[in-house]
């Protein structure tokens, strides 16, 4: 049963669900078994009784998974205790391939990340995955050649090769390349800094942002497959940042986002600047080059409303378009 007697809030239209933890009184003597398969009884408020699945995620190998103990013994000598594992494996600062480990899989940290090249090295192998309210520091380090995502944790819905999930993230001067996976980066609900970050060669795509709040400063996308920027439910400002070949937006602004957008150049892409259901964005000062559409307002979702833009400064090259809306949807451009 769970503690106190918790209520789920409706959703209110054209906003986002709410989210709120609720914690169950385990019983004792209770013995989970190897695949559950749980389910939430629960009444609304019109006094009709429900039943659901829940997804109940697949816990990992504990030797798989990096806590405070091993956080402490990584950073204060050579020898790196990780993994249920005592390995001499020396943190050499020329080193960028993978992290040989009994792990050969995605990684999962429990405590924040603070590294710098300058003065160790971090294991990814096949990504990783931090879950933290504290602050996460990466610095000067490249990530290469990784197919990761989803498929390597079941039950945990991960589309990113590296993902962060609460507190702060910042991430400078690294390089994310040759990475296969429904997002390299993916942030939800954090507030970050990215800045001279380049991704390269992604497979969908680079940069995703959930119910986040933060910068993108002085950043690359080269040849990604799908978006270069991709923000949901989030508040994020780009400065100087540059997509060069994207499948399909430069920077997508969705589902009830805001972005201050300025020094834009995007080259090659359907749309240079995708807004959707009920975001907002303002953009000045870009250049938007060889795109199918410079900015495409709509509406995708029923749940969130129509989409509106300012744009200040904007210079489209070679744009079969350069701007579409809906019927709903507003852009305002001035020069």
């Amino acid at each position: 049963k769970p503690t106190g007697k918790p209520t789920a809030k409706g959703i209110v239209p054209g906003y986002p669900a709410t989210y709120q933890t609720v914690d169950f009184i385990v019983p004792t003597g209770f013995t989970e078994e190897k695949k559950p398969k749980y389910k939430l009884l629960y009444k609304t408020a019109m006094g009709n009784d429900g039943k659901d699945k829940v997804l109940a995620y697949e816990r990992m190998d504990d030797n798989s998974i990096l806590t405070s103990g091993d956080y402490i013994n990584l950073f204060s000598s050579a020898q790196v205790i990780t993994n249920g594992y005592n390995q001499k494996q020396q943190l050499r600062n020329s080193y960028t391939g993978p992290y040989t480990s009994p792990f050969d899989g995605m990684w999962i940290y429990y405590i924040p990340l603070q590294f710098d090249k300058k003065a160790n090295y971090l294991p990814y192998n096949q990504g990783f995955l931090v879950i933290s309210d504290s602050t996460s520091t990466i610095k000067n380090l490249q990530f290469k050649n990784v197919v990761g995502g989803g498929k390597l944790l079941k039950g945990r819905n991960i589309t990113g090769s590296f993902t962060f999930y609460g507190g702060k993230v910042i991430i400078t001067d690294c390089l994310f390349e040759n990475i296969r996976s429904e997002d390299v980066l993916n942030l939800i609900r954090c507030n970050f800094e990215l800045r001279n970050c380049t991704f390269r060669n992604c497979s969908s795509d680079a940069f995703d942002a959930d119910f986040c709040t933060g910068k993108v400063i002085n950043c690359r996308v080269e040849n990604c497959k799908n978006d270069g920027f991709d923000i949901s439910g989030s508040t994020v400002e780009f400065i100087n940042c540059t997509v060069t070949n994207a499948g399909d937006k430069g920077i997508s602004v969705g589902e009830h986002s805001t972005a201050t957008i300025t020094g834009l150049n995007v080259t090659g892409a359907n749309s240079g600047v995708g807004i959707k259901d009920l975001s907002y964005a303002k953009i000045s000062n870009s250049t938007l080059t060889n795109c199918q559409t410079g900015l495409n307002l709509y509406r995708k979702k029923p749940e969130f409303g129509y989409a509106k833009a300012d744009a200040n400064g904007i210079k489209f090259v070679n744009c079969t378009k350069q701007s579409a809306t809906d019927k709903g949807s507003l852009v305002n451009i001035s020069k």
